[in-house]
């Protein structure tokens, strides 16, 4: 049972590791962190990716502000044609300078 358990912990650190390394993150530390600390380091790791915006032609992780890709220049994000802030999808008026969107 031990066996298994052992296999159990370095597979998920190893998934943790080729998803961290798929999304442009340090493979490293994340594989590592999941290695030492098993399932909170995946629940971290799940958090700090919820908490980025991915890249949907090149696949890289980043900061949710980011309006092009660091790795491939994609414009990630709509922005306000007036004041150049960015627009959430729903947004229907600027939350900084307020006027109307344009489609």
């Amino acid at each position: 049972m031990m066996f298994f358990f052992m296999i159990y912990w370095v597979l998920l650190a190893l998934y943790i590791y080729q998803n961290a390394l798929k999304s442009k993150l340090n493979p490293y530390l994340w594989g590592g962190i999941t290695l030492i600390t098993n399932i909170a380091g995946v629940i971290i790791y799940m958090i700090y990716k919820q908490n980025q915006k991915t890249c949907f032609k090149c696949g890289a992780s980043q900061d949710k502000s980011h309006i092009y890709c660091i790795y491939c220049g994609t414009k990630l994000s709509e922005t306000c044609h007036t004041c150049g802030s960015v627009l959430n999808r729903n947004d229907k008026y600027c939350a900084k300078c307020g006027k109307k969107r344009q489609n």
